[in-house]
């Protein structure tokens, strides 16, 4: 879920800087990059590297 939203997100915001100086759009950006989606961004980075984290975690005590 976190990971489909921030992939969306980046991606729109990756499009809106490279195609920054283009006059014609394919197919606009679906997601404004401001500072309200900035923070939903961190907040959800940080809620994937804590369950990269668990996962890591599980992994590493189940090998001992």
């Amino acid at each position: 879920m976190h990971v489909a939203w921030l992939k969306d997100r980046r991606n729109s915001f990756a499009h809106r800087l490279i195609d920054e100086d283009r006059v014609e759009h394919d197919e606009p950006c679906a997601w404004t990059f401001d500072d309200d989606m900035a923070d939903e961004a961190l907040v959800r980075v940080s809620a994937v590297a804590r369950m990269l984290e668990e996962g890591w975690e599980l992994q590493l005590t189940a090998q001992y």
